[in-house]
Parts: C-alpha cells; sequence; structure tokens
C-alpha cells in the first residue's frame, strides 16, 4: 500500500516560506549594502562567493528562482485563504476569507511584499531617465 501525504494548511505554509528565502536573503543583502556599506560580512559572503560553492549561489540568486519562488509562495499560501466562485449568472466572484492559517496570510502579504519591491527596484533602474552627452 503506497504512502498517502494529504498536504494541509501547515504543509503549503512550509512550502511557500522554504520559497521565499532567496528573496529575503537577495532583499537583505542588497539592503545591508546599500545602507552600511561594504562591511567585512559583505567581504566574506564574496569570498564564500568566489570559492567553490559559488555555483550553488549563483543558481540559488538567478532570477528564475527568486521571482519563481515568490510565485510558488504566492499560489501555495494564497490558495487556502482565497476562494473563487461561480455566480447564478455564469461570472466568477472571488471571495476572501479566513479559511486557511494565519501563517499562509503572513507568508503571502510577505511574498507579495517582496516581489512589489523587487519589481519596483527594476522598474526604477530600467526606466531611469539617461543624461545625454
Amino acid at each position: 500500500m503506497p504512502l498517502r501525504i494529504r498536504p494541509t494548511y501547515r504543509t503549503y505554509a512550509a512550502i511557500g516560506l522554504a520559497a521565499t528565502v532567496p528573496a529575503a536573503l537577495l532583499f537583505a543583502y542588497g539592503l545591508s549594502f546599500s545602507l552600511l556599506g561594504e562591511t567585512p560580512i559583505h567581504r566574506s559572503i564574496d569570498l564564500f562567493w568566489d570559492g567553490p560553492f559559488g555555483i550553488v549561489l549563483d543558481a540559488l540568486w538567478h532570477p528564475a528562482v527568486i521571482l519563481g519562488g515568490l510565485l510558488v509562495a504566492l499560489v501555495l499560501s494564497g490558495g487556502p485563504f482565497l476562494r473563487a466562485g461561480k455566480t447564478r449568472r455564469n461570472g466568477v466572484t472571488a471571495k476572501l476569507g479566513w479559511y486557511g492559517w494565519v501563517l499562509n496570510v503572513s507568508i503571502t502579504v510577505f511574498a507579495a511584499t517582496l516581489m512589489a519591491a523587487i519589481l519596483l527596484y527594476l522598474f526604477v533602474e530600467n526606466a531611469a531617465p539617461h543624461a545625454a552627452g
């Protein structure tokens, strides 16, 4: 008899939390570098990056992993408390309720905030006017 694992709200929360880790690390590293400048902590991270584990960090900080992880966290953690339903006139309505666990809501808000901050940064950096010269 095969072992069946039924996912619960806590399983979705754990997967969503693990999926947000690369984006949270990137955000914390960039914010601390902007506020503190280059510190010994940043230099040690750069030395670790140039070492044999650099390929792991390159894979972990790939944009597809970061944005994909945030999207996975939004879908898995947002699913338990966001419901979609049909109305009698064949319209689609969305219902927001406390169907899930509070941790699912907080992970969804955290992932949405990180996604918004990263996308805002991308927009500001790429849409800035360039000086003529």
